[in-house]
């Protein structure tokens, strides 16, 4: 789709796109502007995904929840389902770290960190620092179209004590099979819908 998606070199991929036709061009683009902010509010993508999935909320540096503009260098945290992530405070997190904006295109990348809220340098996340998700929105002639991609996922279980592997390798063992693409499904469409 965009800038933004880095090439997938090892480990798995996933791919989630959704569109929508509209009448014109002009009635496409309103939509899209609609569905940015959307994308925007990370805070209530648990709302948008029917409050089944993961809850992601958008943090500062300090890793505490923030509701000003979306910014390279902040930090998401996810409230998955499962066991908990003891590298992460109990949670799983990553950065923001490329942001694109253009007229008809938006879209942000992030990439599994530590978490801001302790002082340990392990990757607080079931997937490694090699994998990345893009989230993205475009509109094109008459459609808006949404697309979230996976790139590069590996497990991440070295160098973690033998809970945490374990945990790591089953959420994302989870994931590949069953989990992300359902949620990836639902919020891409949650984030394309027409409100009624």
């Amino acid at each position: 789709m965009n800038l933004n998606t880095p090439h997938q070199t090892s480990g798995n991929s996933l791919n989630t796109i959704e569109q929508l036709e509209f009448q014109n061009g002009s009635l496409a683009q309103q939509h899209f502007v609609c569905v940015k902010n959307r994308l925007l509010d990370i805070n209530n993508w648990f709302t948008i995904c029917d409050n089944t999935h993961s809850k992601f909320c958008l943090c500062g540096i300090d890793g505490l929840e923030k509701s000003s503009a979306l910014q390279a260098g902040d930090f998401i945290r996810i409230e998955v389902k499962g066991p908990q992530n003891t590298s992460g405070d109990g949670d799983d997190w990553v950065m923001v770290e490329n942001i694109i904006d253009k007229p008809n295109e938006f879209s942000f990348r992030v990439r599994p960190c530590s978490a801001p809220t302790n002082n340990s340098d392990k990757i607080a996340h079931f997937f490694d620092e090699r994998s990345t998700n893009t989230f993205g929105v475009r509109c094109t002639d008459r459609y808006v179209i949404v697309e979230i991609n996976g790139r590069n996922e590996h497990i991440n279980s070295e160098g973690l004590d033998m809970a945490n592997s374990l945990r790591n390798t089953a959420m994302a063992l989870g994931g590949f099979l069953f989990g992300s693409k359902s949620q990836w499904e639902k919020l891409a469409q949650g984030l394309l819908a027409q409100q009624s």
